[in-house]
């Protein structure tokens, strides 16, 4: 059906919908889509100001949006990564990837729009989400619930979050910007996330598939969404930093684009 093919897309479920399960499994992987297309934004975007061509562009687009979720599938050996079974993640990226190049040189030299904007960090904090949710849920589906320390299902849900980032950044000879505390915290949202995800997971459900079993599984699912969501939304504008050492440097490096210390949401 319709609804089980949706699930096979970033890591869903492939257990039997019931009529009360299938609206947040649907709205999971409808977020995933949005959020794949705002990762690819964010890749395309950064690799242009970079002076890549449109080309180069693409790849750095294609890296960030689904290299979180390849990396995932190659540790978890999990059979052919998801999205050479569902092209549909790389048709996204093109598309983006197209209309970034063509388009937003216009709405920032014209109407002023950032990349920094509210907006657009909400839409990414969404995918984020649904990144987070879902590669935890992968790692439970994989390997199952007693074959593997849930420790593997909250590196699953981190990896497929915040992996795109770090590969795009490392190509493009740029500090990944999760790793360091120049800007609001990132990672720590989805690895929240995924925390409450497999926390909860282990406490409420159990191995039995039974409708309750389903009913639990789609409820954790929302929190953990939820607390992902909301954590990197409260982080836009804070100065909260994970504890570091207070590094002070002499010069100015190239890293930062030429971006002031200040607090800024930015998408990954």
């Amino acid at each position: 059906s319709s609804s089980s093919s949706l699930l096979n897309f970033r890591g869903g479920s492939s257990t039997a919908l019931t009529a009360s399960t299938v609206s947040v499994d649907n709205f999971l992987n409808a977020v995933d889509i949005f959020g794949t297309a705002v990762f690819a934004f964010s890749g395309a975007l950064t690799a242009g100001k970079k002076g890549m061509d449109l080309l180069g562009m693409f790849i750095i687009a294609t890296i960030t949006a689904v290299g979180g979720g390849t990396v995932r599938d190659l540790v978890l050996d999990s059979g052919t990564v998801f999205w050479m079974e569902q092209t549909l993640y790389v048709q996204i990226t093109a598309v983006t990837t197209l209309l970034t190049f063509y388009v937003w040189p216009t709405l920032e030299s014209k109407l002023g729009w950032k990349d920094t904007a509210v907006l657009i960090c909400t839409a990414d904090a969404l995918g984020l989400g649904a990144f987070s949710v879902l590669g935890t849920q992968k790692a439970i589906n994989v390997l199952g619930r007693d074959k593997a320390h849930p420790l593997a299902w909250v590196l699953s849900g981190l990896v497929s979050s915040c992996f795109g980032g770090i590969i795009r950044d490392m190509m493009i000879l740029q500090k990944p910007r999760v790793l360091y505390p120049e800007r609001t915290l990132y990672a720590t949202p989805p690895l929240l996330g995924s925390i409450v995800y497999t926390v909860l997971t282990i406490f409420f459900t159990s191995t039995k598939n039974t409708t309750n079993q389903l009913r639990n599984t789609q409820i954790i699912a929302s929190i953990a969404f939820l607390v992902t969501f909301v954590s990197r939304v409260i982080c836009f504008n804070t100065s909260l930093r994970l504890p570091h050492w207070d590094i002070k440097s002499t010069t100015k490096t190239d890293n930062n684009n030429g971006e002031d210390d200040k607090p800024s949401p930015r998408i990954d």
